[in-house]
């Protein structure tokens, strides 16, 4: 009689979930005796309540079932910077200082 095969590993934990979001910030130009100013609207993707926020304006397409849905396509998504909380990005001239 043979030994019942071992229970299968455990799932590799979850990755946090992912969102997508916008925020609208408006460009302005000075012209004459006005100001005109116009909107921009910049896509941000953030996994996790917490984690850091990454910008994916230029990744994003409208997705096949819903064209008012932005969805980032699978091939960039492999090419998206690693987010950094602000508190751990470090301004050059301060490192450059802390060598000296």
């Amino acid at each position: 009689m043979t030994d019942p095969p071992p229970p299968p590993p455990p799932p590799p934990p979850p990755h946090p979930p992912c969102r997508l979001f916008t925020i609208t910030q408006y460009e302005c130009s000075p012209s004459n005796d006005r100001i005109t100013c116009w909107p921009l609207e910049r896509l941000f993707r953030q996994c996790g309540k917490d984690g850091p926020a990454v910008e994916v304006t230029h990744l994003v397409e409208p997705s096949r079932d819903d064209p008012e849905r932005p969805v980032i396509p699978e091939h960039a998504l492999s090419k998206l910077p690693r987010g950094r909380m602000w508190r751990d990005v470090a301004v050059e001239s301060a490192v450059s200082a802390a060598r000296e």
